[in-house]
């Protein structure tokens, strides 16, 4: 997953709203767009708008049949992202040769 990808699904999810739906979807495993209405006090417009964003980050997979759209999480795209992100902070970190356990004792009390 390249750098944009991470943006772009950091920033999908950091909607408390979306990773709400997000976490609904995923616990149902499949649901249509009018059952994760139901489940939020908004607008078909604003489920739709965040549906869009989750889809577009990857995160979502809808799948058109009929009259509904099923919607699914894509687990992939969240370990992916998960991996990246570890990857990347956990490594700076290691690079520079500072355990977890040395940055806790080394930052200054308040």
């Amino acid at each position: 997953m390249d750098e944009s990808r991470v943006v772009k699904v950091a920033r999908a999810i950091a909607d408390s709203t979306r990773y709400r739906m997000l976490q609904e979807i995923q616990a149902a495993g499949e649901m249509t767009c009018g059952e994760l209405q139901a489940r939020f006090p908004l607008s078909q417009a604003t489920v739709s708008h965040h549906i869009k964003t989750l889809e577009q980050a990857g995160l979502l997979r809808v799948r058109p049949q009929g009259l509904f759209r099923h919607l699914s999480a894509e687990p992939g795209c969240v370990s992916a992202f998960a991996n990246r992100l570890l990857e990347k902070l956990c490594g700076a970190v290691q690079a520079a040769g500072v355990s977890a356990p040395e940055r806790k004792a080394r930052r200054p009390r308040r």
